[in-house]
């Protein structure tokens, strides 16, 4: 990640005080994240294009769980108590 900032404001409005500074903008270009945007409104979020050992596990967990409440639910239509 390689971010630029620029503008700096006061956030202290009180002259008395000591100021307290901060960047106002920041610039950043991401290697791994990709910047989605929304065409019909002003929202915007970043995707990861890289996949790590905990994704896949709960993608495996998932799977897992989903496939049995299917099974169980076929399992129960064939096969009806009376």
């Amino acid at each position: 990640m390689n971010c630029e900032y620029s503008e700096i404001v006061n956030l202290e409005s009180n002259p008395e005080l000591p100021p307290q500074y901060a960047w106002s903008k920041a610039t950043c270009e991401f290697s791994t994240l990709e910047l989605i945007q929304s065409v019909s409104t002003d929202a915007e979020f970043y995707l990861d294009k890289k996949i790590n050992y905990g994704d896949i596990l709960i993608i495996v967990f998932l799977s897992i769980f989903t496939i049995f409440i299917i099974c169980k639910a076929i399992a129960g239509f064939i096969f009806q108590r009376n």
